[in-house]
């Protein structure tokens, strides 16, 4: 389906809202699971103490020639607003909300679903969003009070998940070798300024992974991270490429980083060599530089601090720098 067939069947749709935990209901936003509520066939997307679960699909959005056409991603933004919208529940993530796993390539094909049910969550609030269509409100009603129960009754896995693990690296290791040695050499030779090399690592389980575990345990491990799972490409990550809350738009790009040892002083010194070496620098600025670029022209006004923040993780740290800006007047930016 692309866009304007989608905003075809969106005008055919009713998004109801209605409060699930915080004033009036008593129920605390925070005993509403939103890994359960999602389940193992469902979407999420959690930071901190916002967050969305999604199952079901009352309507898909194909972007076939990806996000470099202007107008099929503008019209992402019509078709939401022609879904019609009930209840009493406003702010972020309330009523008909889109979701999908965008590939880096602006000319590659992607989808965007609208899931059939949301459950979301904003600080001591707690709301779900059921979207029908006529004849198909029971069905919907249904995955609602099913949703709700699973976010209040917690995790209950359907089957253990694995607990023996086997990494294979795709890649032959000289392979790798002669990658990493070809990109240094193009570096020095003025070819390349910054290169990111990544590589597969195939994990065999000895039972099938349980999605919810899955997510659990990254939430567990990266609590200050972004938690996703949308078709079944699902992570933690500590980045934000992008986002826009009407005129306000920030980005906290992470570029430059070094492992963590565990060891409180040898840690302070690793990020003290951070902050000083030209090499990390010169590649968070970079990535910078090319935001710089990109959001400088759409704003009023973009604040970029001179000297990147240190980010610590569990496992690494890494040179960040929050870009906050204002867009300039006009019309009103697609995207929501």
């Amino acid at each position: 389906m692309s866009t304007s067939e989608g905003a075809a069947g969106a005008d055919r749709l009713v998004a109801t809202t209605a409060r699930l935990a915080g004033q009036g209901t008593g129920i605390d936003a925070a005993d509403v699971s939103l890994i359960a509520a999602a389940g193992s066939d469902g979407v999420l997307w959690q930071h901190e103490d916002f967050g969305l679960a999604g199952r079901g699909v009352a309507l898909r959005i194909e972007l076939p020639r990806g996000l470099g056409d202007a107008a099929a991603v503008a019209g992402v933004a019509g078709t939401l607003a022609a879904i019609q919208r009930n209840g009493n529940v406003a702010g972020p993530g309330t009523g008909a909300v889109v979701v999908g796993a965008l590939p880096f390539g602006p000319g590659a094909p992607g989808s965007l679903v609208v899931p059939r049910v949301v459950i979301g969550r904003r600080g001591s609030e707690a709301w779900f969003t059921t979207i029908n269509r006529a004849g198909d409100r029971p069905a919907a009603g249904r995955l609602a009070d099913r949703m709700v129960a699973d976010a209040l009754g917690g995790l209950a896995a359907p089957r253990p998940a694995p607990s023996q693990f086997t990494l294979t690296s795709v890649m032959d290791h000289d392979d790798w070798g002669r990658l990493v040695a070809g990109a240094v050499a193009r570096i020095d030779d003025g070819g390349l300024g910054k290169v990111v090399l990544a590589r597969q690592v195939d994990v065999t389980a000895n039972r099938p992974f349980v999605i919810p575990d899955v997510l659990s345990r990254l939430l567990a491990l990266y609590p200050t991270c972004m938690v996703f799972n949308v078709d079944g490409f699902l992570g933690a990550s500590p980045e934000l490429l992008i986002e826009r809350r009407g005129t306000h738009v920030a980005s906290h790009p992470l570029a430059g980083t070094i492992g963590r040892s565990g060891d409180l002083a040898t840690d302070e010194a690793l990020i003290a060599g951070l902050l000083a070496s030209p090499k990390e620098r010169r590649e968070h600025a970079y990535v910078i530089d090319d935001l710089r670029r990109t959001l400088g022209p759409l704003c009023e006004s973009l604040d970029v601090p001179d000297k990147p923040t240190v980010l610590e993780l569990r496992n690494v740290s890494h040179l960040g720098t929050r870009l906050t800006g204002v867009l300039s007047a006009g019309p009103e930016p697609s995207g929501g």
